[in-house]
């Protein structure tokens, strides 16, 4: 029982130090700095998966196109295909990316602008 409390308290002692560096190395002002950065990074990427979706949409569409023509969408797709959602828009082309996804392919890429 000796041994369990004094490898305990030798432990504590430890994480205490330990905790006492790190908390006198921190500097709010760097920690906000790098948050900020962390950030913008999170932004920068979410803007480059909005336009890769956006060209991966219109390169649907223009498949959707090519392949029906002038016919444009189906009268009733179905109830899955409908997904609720009502009238064109871009709702309407996410349902159709899911209705011809098969059919499109993978190989379809879009080009992200820089």
């Amino acid at each position: 029982m000796t041994k369990q409390s004094i490898l305990g308290r030798i432990t504590t002692l430890v994480r205490a130090n330990v905790n006492s560096i790190i908390d006198a190395a921190e500097d709010p002002q760097k920690m906000i700095d790098q948050l900020i950065r962390d950030f913008t990074n999170n932004i920068a990427d979410a803007e480059g998966a909005i336009a890769e979706t956006i060209g991966n949409l219109r390169l649907l569409e223009q498949d959707y196109q090519d392949r029906h023509g002038d016919r444009g969408a189906p009268a009733d797709p179905g109830p899955r295909a409908r997904g609720g959602v009502e009238g064109p828009g871009v709702e309407h082309a996410l349902v159709l990316l899911v209705v011809d996804e098969r059919a499109v392919g993978a190989d379809h890429r879009a080009q992200v602008p820089e």
